[in-house]
């Protein structure tokens, strides 16, 4: 059905799907990060609970026939494979998302005018180059898996008198500094998926980025450097040791009153 919708736009319209091309490590981190930011407290859970999930599994996901269409969360192969089928593949444009600059990586392979595209040359000459690995240390990924894991077990809730997700965030960030970060319980990522995700690799840097491709030692820094994010907090284990449930019972996370 969604096929067939997207086709009846050539009737009246030249398209062009434009998608960036992104190593899959670190478009998969990425994507579970847009789960974690909203200050809500909802558990999108960890990264290994949700490559669990069957419209995300790193193996099936792709190959599995049963999953529908439109659950599916796709990758540049598999955005490149979808609109390929409605408009046909000379239609879609992949684009660099490892480029220096994004904006004329956009701008002056779309077909604008020169005189645009140099425009935005200039304005892009005088700004520091994009950082391609989200470092920031406000993303307090494991301190989070674990907050959402006790509200989720009932230990606090914002609604009677209990700070907030973001705030309890960095209660626990404070906790996990005097604990000690390397003796915390951690689970990773197996190793069929990451050996999945790497052939992956291998295939659309030969295959599809709009770039030459890296050597295969610098191509794999690169994604080590993400494969080191698919490790997290063993949050259910954490809480079922009496230490992790009297801290998470302290009166740290009671909200002061006024």
């Amino acid at each position: 059905f969604a096929i067939r919708q997207f086709q009846s736009l050539q009737e009246y319209f030249d398209v062009t799907v434009i998608t960036f091309y992104r190593r899959p490590a670190g478009w998969f981190s990425s994507l579970h990060t847009q789960l974690l930011k909203p200050d809500i407290w909802r558990n999108a859970g960890g990264f290994l609970e949700f490559t669990d999930r069957p419209d995300r599994n790193l193996v099936n996901r792709t190959l599995n026939p049963s999953i529908p269409s439109h659950q599916i969360t796709r990758d540049t192969l598999g955005t490149i494979q979808f609109y390929g089928k409605v408009f046909g593949t000379t239609n879609v444009k992949v684009l660099d998302y490892h480029a220096d600059h994004l904006e004329l990586e956009f701008f002056c392979s779309i077909g604008i005018t020169p005189i645009f595209c140099a425009h935005v040359s200039k304005i892009a000459a005088g700004k520091t180059l994009t950082k391609r690995l989200n470092d920031n240390t406000f993303l307090l990924t494991d301190e989070d898996l674990l907050a959402t894991h006790a509200y989720n077990d009932g230990y606090f809730h914002p609604k009677d008198g209990f700070v907030s997700r973001n705030q309890a965030d960095k209660i626990i960030k404070n906790y996990f500094d005097v604990f000690g970060r390397d003796i915390l319980p951690k689970r990773c990522l197996n190793s069929t998926d990451v050996d999945w995700l790497w052939n992956r690799t291998l295939w659309l840097e030969d295959n599809i980025a709009p770039h030459p491709m890296l050597n295969k030692t610098a191509l794999r820094d690169d994604f080590d450097k993400y494969v080191e994010r698919f490790c997290e907090v063993d949050a259910p284990t954490m809480l079922q040791t009496e230490y992790w449930k009297e801290q998470l019972r302290s009166s740290d996370f009671v909200k002061p009153k006024n």
